[in-house]
C-alpha cells in the first residue's frame, strides 16, 4: 500500500523494517482501540495524501531498484 500511496495503519511490529518509528510516513497504533482511531483519522485526515506520498518515496528509497544500487555502491565505494 505504502508503494502505490495509499494511506497505511499499522503496528510498531508491523512496520519493522519498513517504515519502522516514522510516523510521518504511516499511522502507528500500539493497541486495539488506538488501531480503531488511527483508521479513522487516515480515512478523514486531509493531510493523508502527503503523509502517503512520503511513504511512497520512503518504498522507493529503500526497496527500489535503483535505491539498492544507489546503497550498494556506496557501500562498495565504486562510483
Amino acid at each position: 500500500a505504502l508503494a502505490r500511496g495509499i494511506p497505511v495503519v499499522t503496528t510498531e511490529v508491523g512496520a519493522e523494517g519498513i517504515a519502522e518509528g516514522r510516523s510521518d510516513t504511516v499511522y502507528l497504533s500500539a493497541c486495539d482501540a488506538g488501531f480503531v482511531d488511527r483508521v479513522v483519522e487516515a480515512a478523514h485526515d486531509p493531510a493523508a495524501a502527503e503523509r502517503s506520498g512520503r511513504g511512497r518515496k520512503l518504498i522507493e528509497e529503500r526497496f527500489a531498484w535503483t535505491g539498492i544500487v544507489d546503497r550498494l555502491t556506496e557501500l562498495y565505494g565504486k562510483d
